[in-house]
């Protein structure tokens, strides 16, 4: 089985993608979060804070909560469910972009020599990856 959660649905900051689930103590319900973390550790710090500070808890309940249980959030669980993978798709579209600009200021310059050779040699190398790239982005290959 393949899941699938948008990144931007998932607090923190990691590539790799954890479902997380815990309470805090004395609730009744637990709650789940996909949270991003390079580590389980660094994941289940992540999700602590979030559950906390969206509970809303005074500076008092915090106290009593340590005091009593030794935490303000029990994690129940936390299990790495996949990695994230980056969209190339902007980046492969910018770079084919950059080098088309690159490669037409190439072939200015070229031109101003008055060498046919020199224009060739230019551009020679940049059309074939400028190619490349823009097939890749359309296609949304990974080159």
């Amino acid at each position: 089985m393949k899941l699938i959660v948008d990144p931007q649905h998932a607090i923190g900051r990691g590539q790799l993608l954890w479902l997380v689930s815990g309470r805090i103590p004395g609730d009744d319900d637990d709650t789940a979060q996909p949270v991003l973390a390079n580590t389980a550790e660094a994941a289940a710090r992540t999700f602590s804070r979030n559950l906390v500070a969206d509970a809303d808890l005074d500076k008092d309940r915090v106290a009593s909560l340590k005091a009593d249980h030794g935490t303000t959030c029990f994690v129940i669980t936390c299990e790495q469910i996949g990695q994230v993978e980056p969209d190339l798709l902007p980046l492969l579209r910018e770079a084919a972009d950059r080098l088309q600009k690159l490669n037409n200021d190439a072939e200015d310059w070229a031109r101003s020599c008055e060498d046919p050779k020199a224009e060739r040699a230019a551009c020679r190398v940049t059309d074939k990856l400028i190619t490349r790239l823009y097939q890749a982005a359309a296609t949304g290959a990974h080159t």
